[in-house]
């Protein structure tokens, strides 16, 4: 999840009582954690972002949103049209070909819009934060 072509994996903090489903969400956390590292480049880079438009295969799970929410601490707004949204760029392309529609957002307001919003838990902001910070010292090169 690091930008290093030599960057090797690892789980840390484990012990004999860890199965299988905790290094299953590690490798979730691990995912948001480097989602994280690139929020905060984008913010140095152009300013504080509020919220997150979130898209493809991940939304079909409510928790792994939550989970992203949780270590990124921004709202995600899901639409659930967007779940593919390569299909509706297809069906948008095709109908701008066809001639059915003139413009991109004309496109728009045929799809109806209506987002669940997953806002951070607070109550994990401790622990995503301090493994936020483990995280960034075990990806320094």
């Amino acid at each position: 999840p690091v930008w290093n072509a030599v960057a090797r994996g690892i789980f840390f903090f484990f012990y004999q009582g860890h199965r299988q489903a905790h290094f299953k969400r590690a490798i979730l956390e691990g995912i948001g954690f480097s989602f994280r590292l690139l929020l905060e480049k984008l913010e140095k880079a152009g300013g504080e972002i509020d919220k997150i438009y979130a898209s493809g295969g991940f939304i079909q799970s409510a928790w792994w949103v939550q989970l992203m929410s949780d270590i990124l601490r921004k709202p995600l707004l899901v639409d659930k049209a967007d779940a593919d949204a390569s299909a509706m760029g297809a069906i948008a392309i095709g109908l701008r070909a066809e001639g059915l529609i003139s413009s991109w957002p004309e496109f728009a307001t045929l799809v109806e819009r209506a987002y669940t919003i997953y806002f951070p838990d607070d109550r994990s902001k401790e622990i995503y934060d301090s493994n936020y910070q483990h995280y960034n010292r075990l990806c320094q090169f």
